[in-house]
This record gives C-alpha cells, sequence and structure tokens, in this order.
C-alpha cells in the first residue's frame, strides 16, 4: 500500500512518518524532496525558482512510480503547496493526480503549532508566517487537494488522531 501524507510546512508530516515507519517496519517512509534529492534535482527552496519547480513534480511523478513499483508500501510526505520566498506555487492539479498512491491524507494542524515548528525547528528552512496567514493557507491547500482528488478519496486527520487513523488505516491494508 502506498500512503501519501499531505500538510502545508511545519503540519508535523515528518514527525508522524517517523512514527508511523518505528511501528510498521514493512514501510519505507521519505519526503518528496528527499526523493527529488536521490535523482539530483535541486531542493533548497532560497535557489530554486518556478521553472525548477514545475520540472521538480514531474521528475517526482516519475521518482514516485518508480518507488512504488520498487517497494510495496511506502509513507511519501507531499506538499500541495511550495512556499518559495517569493510566491507559493501550487502544484498542478493534473500532477497530483499522477502520483495515485492508495490512501491520502492531509494533516490539518493547528496554525500556532505549525507557527511554533517553523519558528523553533532550525533542521528545515521554513518560511515565516503569521498564525491567520498560516489557517488561510491551509484551508486553501486542503481545497486545492480537495479539487485534485475528491472529498471521498481525501482523509482529513490532525495532529491528535493521524496516528491513530493511519495505523488503522495499514492494519486493514494487511488483512
Amino acid at each position: 500500500m502506498h500512503i501519501a501524507l499531505f500538510g502545508i510546512a511545519g503540519s508535523g508530516k515528518s514527525t508522524l512518518t517517523k512514527e508511523l515507519v518505528s511501528t510498521n517496519p514493512e514501510y519505507v517512509g521519505l519526503s518528496a524532496s528527499a526523493l527529488l534529492k536521490q535523482i539530483g534535482r535541486p531542493i533548497e527552496i532560497s535557489k530554486i525558482g518556478s521553472d525548477s519547480l514545475s520540472i521538480n513534480q514531474q521528475q517526482l511523478i516519475t521518482a514516485y512510480t518508480s518507488l512504488k513499483q520498487a517497494i510495496a508500501h511506502t509513507i511519501v510526505e507531499f506538499h500541495a503547496v511550495i512556499e518559495t520566498e517569493n510566491n507559493d506555487f501550487w502544484v498542478p492539479i493534473a500532477a497530483l493526480r499522477q502520483l495515485n498512491p492508495d490512501l491520502i491524507f492531509f494533516i490539518n494542524a493547528i496554525p500556532a503549532d505549525i507557527f511554533y515548528r517553523r519558528t523553533h525547528d532550525k533542521s528545515k528552512v521554513r518560511k515565516i508566517i503569521s498564525k491567520p496567514e498560516i489557517s488561510k493557507l491551509q484551508t486553501m491547500a486542503l481545497l486545492h487537494l480537495t479539487r485534485a482528488y475528491g472529498s471521498d478519496k481525501l482523509i482529513i486527520v490532525s495532529n491528535s488522531n493521524a496516528f491513530k487513523l493511519i495505523s488503522e488505516a495499514i492494519t486493514r491494508g494487511k488483512q
């Protein structure tokens, strides 16, 4: 089973993926950025423009398709919107659909928690925006994903229930 985990930067995707993989060792977890890095694509937001972001999306589809063929169970962290220093890059709906994961989750996190992570986690470079801007961006990302996948296929989770709900989905997939 191939799980796509969406959320805006700072929503907790990486932490959740690590927790899920530690309790489900048959799963390989990684970020879209890691997939792109493996194939030599630029991923540093401060250094890439919208042309590179568009190319990255096409390359990501190819890399993700190959990953799914090579590995039976994956959890991959994706973005519907990539925030750059100058603007927001919305991943084209056609590109999102071409990913074709088995399950799609969106972490709808508390904006104050996202703000805290963005300002305190120095391991990643993230755009710092206000809590109201985070809330608006998260809502827009959710709407964008709903347009791409439909509300029947997109499963919305929070930081408090994501681990439980995704673990249950993994267990159902084993049966």
